[in-house]
């Protein structure tokens, strides 16, 4: 059975804002060397667009560095799903639109052969599948940078507490 993965970067003030992330070449491989366990990303529509806008591109024009050329590979060979219920258009290759999210549907995918799925973010999609006890592993960066605004993680999630082991930690 395939595991879900959650992938995201925080601030020390709990906000997922990608206008402040610390996004370098170290932490790129890192991203790069944990999407290698993937062929599939399962995204909000937020999310979705903001890869899609530069992932594709980066993927044609190979202008960025090394690493976020590799991801850029990774990304577009993968599988990506999209949740959402107003995204209308997508014209990124190997792309499907999810209406929603239940167990069932948690399953099913988990259930299908292949390499593990990440989600790369989208607070409200991240805090829908923490309620639905989805995530098989958690991999949070604490970003060196106090965001200020954004989205803030689990703002959301309403639920018994939720006891994690901690497996690992790298400081980069």
């Amino acid at each position: 059975m395939r595991k879900l993965i959650l992938s995201l970067l925080v601030s020390p003030d709990g906000f997922c804002n990608h206008d402040s992330a610390v996004v370098d070449e170290e932490w790129m491989k890192y991203v790069n060397d944990l999407s290698e366990q993937m062929d599939t990303a399962l995204l909000g529509r937020v999310t979705f667009e903001l890869f899609e806008q530069f992932w594709p591109a980066e993927v044609r024009n190979r202008k960025g560095s090394k690493e976020m050329t590799r991801f850029a590979d990774l990304i577009d060979g993968m599988e990506k799903l999209i949740v959402s219920g107003t995204l209308s258009r997508i014209g990124w290759r190997r792309s499907t639109v999810l209406p929603g999210l239940s167990r069932e549907v948690i399953g099913e995918l988990k259930a299908r052969p292949g390499k593990n799925i990440i989600v790369f973010g989208g607070p409200q999609l991240i805090s829908e599948l923490v309620l639905l006890d989805a995530f098989d592993e958690y991999y949070i960066a604490i970003q060196p940078v106090f965001a200020g605004a954004g989205y803030r993680l689990f703002t959301d999630v309403k639920r018994d507490v939720l006891a994690l082991d901690l497996v690992e930690t790298k400081t980069f």
